[in-house]
């Protein structure tokens, strides 16, 4: 798996990362971390904080937010996480996303 593919299957799962110096800070949903995604943030750590360390590249063309990952669905389209994955329709809505 790659860092993106990593990084995007986290933030799927509701995990939150954050780079704090050189530290990748991890915020699991519940209380247990998830073995097998554990095990792919160690694997891809380095990479991992040099993803998030990023400013944003581009504005998603649905719906504005920026884009931190190469997230490109065509030659044009530029798409933000949470519209790949469909979570921008619970913004909003009382909804944590």
């Amino acid at each position: 798996m790659t860092a993106a593919v990593v990084v995007a299957d986290a933030r799927a799962r509701g995990v939150q990362l954050r780079v704090d110096g050189s530290q990748l800070r991890i915020r699991w949903p519940g209380p247990r971390a998830i073995p097998e995604l554990r095990a792919a943030l160690a694997a891809n750590k380095r990479e991992i904080l040099h993803l998030l360390d990023k400013k944003p590249r581009d504005q998603c063309s649905a719906c504005g937010q920026p884009v931190w990952l190469s997230l490109i669905t065509d030659d044009s389209e530029r798409t933000c996480l949470d519209c790949l994955t469909g979570r921008t329709a619970l913004r909003g809505r009382g909804v944590p996303i």
